[in-house]
């Protein structure tokens, strides 16, 4: 298991992805919602969430059958098998607030 831990400039980290980003138009399998989220706690972490599905998908049922594929379901199952591999935990969304 390898364990996510922020740098300590995290921070700045994830505002220069989300500034370079800011115009980046969506792309399947390149620059979507779920390899954003990932991107970002990559230039955090250095740790890459994506690692075993970046490049097996361009559309969104290659993304479906992707999914379903490394975690034997959506993306809610993928989300939480990655989180467990890092030994992260679930926050409620009423709970959420900047990292710690």
């Amino acid at each position: 298991m390898e364990k996510l831990k922020r740098y300590d400039d995290w921070a700045s980290r994830l505002l220069a992805l989300i500034t370079e980003r800011r115009s980046t138009p969506f792309a399947w399998g390149q620059h979507d919602c779920a390899l954003f989220a990932c991107d970002a706690v990559k230039v955090m972490t250095g740790v890459d969430p994506a690692r075993g599905l970046r490049g097996k998908y361009r559309s969104a049922m290659g993304a479906a059958r992707a999914l379903k594929g490394h975690a034997g379901a959506g993306i809610t199952a993928t989300a939480r098998k990655i989180a467990k591999t890092h030994g992260c935990r679930e926050v409620p969304v009423l709970f959420a607030r900047r990292g710690e």
